[in-house]
């Protein structure tokens, strides 16, 4: 069953600020159901003013070019080997078994990216 802890939460975050020190400004929480995890990017070099969407992590090099692609696939790769992910999932026979589920958002519906 999907699970994701504190402890998991704390590691992508720090991960995330020894990667990019203060040249990026991310948000990184739990949902309410401890099964999924949000990342955030509240301000970057990488996206304009205003920008809010929410990034699809398994088509990161089809949406995105350059810099922001480099940039998201990291943030991806942070993630997956900080938080300790795996996927055993078999869609053909409708079975879901991962360590969590996790989002990637540019800006928030309430706070839009802040371009730095």
């Amino acid at each position: 069953m999907a699970y994701v802890s504190k402890e998991t939460t704390k590691a992508i975050r720090e991960a995330l600020k020894a990667e990019f020190g203060k040249t990026v400004k991310f948000g990184v929480r739990k949902s309410s159901s401890s099964i999924a995890l949000t990342v955030t990017v509240k301000e970057s070099p990488f996206f304009d003013d205003g920008e809010h969407h929410q990034v699809n992590h398994h088509w990161i090099d089809e949406h995105y070019q350059g810099d922001q692609a480099a940039f998201l696939a990291k943030v991806n790769d942070i993630i997956k080997t900080a938080g300790d992910w795996w996927d055993q999932s078999d869609v053909m026979t409708d079975y879901f078994h991962t360590a969590f589920y996790y989002d990637i958002e540019v800006g928030s519906w309430d706070k839009p990216h802040k371009k730095i």
